[in-house]
């Protein structure tokens, strides 16, 4: 039933799908999760703000943050149709059991678990609602909907972005960025700890945010860094 329930939602949003879709390799935030017997989950309407999304890159690896953990791991990628549509068999899945402390964030850590293993379909489309370059992944009873980062997001996360010093103290400061730009920092349980824009140095004042891991979302990139 999800099969063909599926099959019907990529055949009609395909109709308004470019000729030659982009590469799946770039970063997708997650938009929603939809549910075959009714009802949906929208990312931004959950309290407080939360940023999962997927990273997949060339070699067929991929990272990512759910609700309250990071995540990475292989995957076999099997297109057809072009580049635009196929299959995903992940494998190697790493991603801690870990209880969030908000409900909405168990279910989609939860949710998580269960589309990041054995195989999915999945499609690059254009939403021709919102005009957004949207990735669909499904499953039995679900359809996750992710929206597209910037093209180059892999290379600036991999090449053009830097972050240092990491492990910081009083300060991060960043290099190769879009003058002004936004950012908001997580912590692994996707908690906001800070947020604005970037100053003239790029420098960025974390000496109130506890010690630990966080992740640090840019215009165009997802970094990582150490706060000691």
């Amino acid at each position: 039933m999800k099969k063909l329930y599926l099959f019907i939602v990529l055949l009609n949003i395909n109709l308004f799908a470019s000729a030659q879709s982009p590469e799946l390799y770039r970063i997708w935030h997650l938009k929603s999760i939809e549910y075959d017997f009714g009802g949906e989950i929208i990312i931004s309407e959950i309290e407080p703000d939360i940023n999962p999304y997927i990273l997949f890159y060339e070699d067929h690896s991929f990272e990512g943050f759910a609700a309250c953990t990071e995540f990475n791991g292989n995957a076999e990628i099997i297109t057809t149709n072009g580049d635009n549509y196929g299959n995903i068999t992940f494998q190697n899945l790493n991603l801690p059991e870990i209880y969030c402390e908000n409900e909405i964030f168990n279910i989609i850590q939860n949710d998580f678990e269960i589309i990041l293993s054995e195989t999915r379909e999945w499609l690059i489309a254009t939403n021709p609602q919102t005009q957004e370059l949207e990735l669909l992944i499904g499953e039995m009873f679900h359809t996750y909907r992710f929206t597209a980062g910037e093209m180059n997001t892999v290379e600036n996360s991999l090449s053009q972005i830097e972050i240092y010093p990491n492990p910081a103290f009083d300060y991060i400061h960043l290099k190769n960025v879009k003058p002004n730009s936004m950012y908001k920092i997580y912590n692994l349980s996707g908690k906001i700890v800070s947020e604005g824009n970037l100053n003239v140095s790029n420098k960025i004042t974390i000496n109130r945010v506890p010690s630990g891991v966080y992740i640090l979302k840019l215009d165009d990139a997802v970094l990582k860094f150490i706060k000691k």
